[in-house]
């Protein structure tokens, strides 16, 4: 009697997106859709990151600068600057980012945990050929999300 020694490797699934020249990943379970900038209602009196609101189908998410959350020096936007539409686990959010590229697939073992001075961010890094894939931590979106949503 043969046996199949094969055993089925576990995968997830991330949006790549960059920040200046560093590539993130937010699992695609998160994603919403990914959009063009659009014109965006101001906040008085928001942190510096929480750029404004917009209405998606009918919702409204507020819009956060994820260069700005990473303390990265500000870059003036363009109307083909993405916005990814995520979720959180409290609603919808807006995250503006330099480019996405595509969605990778990460098989779990290449998934490390990170604790570094950015773990309030990321969650975890991804091993990808000779690149790092740093991978959201998508609770730190919950403190920004319009819970009116």
């Amino acid at each position: 009697m043969l046996t199949n020694l094969t055993t089925k490797r576990e995968v997830a699934h991330y949006l790549n997106f960059r920040l200046g020249s560093q590539w993130y990943g937010l699992d695609v379970k998160n994603v919403i859709e990914v959009l063009h900038f659009v014109k965006l209602t101001e906040l008085p009196n928001t942190g510096e990151s929480l750029l404004g609101l917009m209405t998606l189908r009918e919702h409204v998410l507020s819009v956060l600068d994820m260069r700005r959350l990473f303390n990265l020096t500000d870059v003036s936007f363009q109307l083909n600057t993405p916005i990814v539409a995520a979720r959180s686990s409290k609603g919808m959010i807006g995250l503006v980012v330099d480019e996405v590229d595509q969605v990778a697939t990460v098989n779990t073992d290449q998934l490390i945990a990170y604790k570094g001075p950015y773990v309030s961010q990321i969650s975890s890094v991804a091993r990808i050929g000779e690149s790092l894939l740093l991978i959201i931590d998508p609770s730190i979106l919950d403190k920004y999300v319009n819970v009116q949503t």
